[in-house]
């Protein structure tokens, strides 16, 4: 089944209740859900990489600003 949302077309607001429709439909069924393994060996780096010191936390407002930053200089 081809769904296309018009994205383009779609305003801010439309786009984040489309995603809280997808989310909530994948909830009912996270049990039956499987993570990749790569998932798994992403999150043993990340963790070795804070222990090391190399990674430092920040809260979600500035890492979209960084994303944001890179994204569109």
């Amino acid at each position: 089944m081809d769904t296309l949302l018009p994205l383009d077309q779609m305003s801010r607001a439309d786009k984040s209740r489309a995603i809280d429709v997808l989310w909530n439909e994948f909830q009912p069924n996270k049990e039956t859900m499987d993570s990749p393994e790569w998932h798994l060996t992403a999150l043993k780096e990340t963790q070795k990489r804070y222990e090391d010191g190399l990674e430092i936390p920040m809260d979600l407002d500035e890492a979209e600003h960084q994303l944001r930053t890179r994204l569109n200089p």
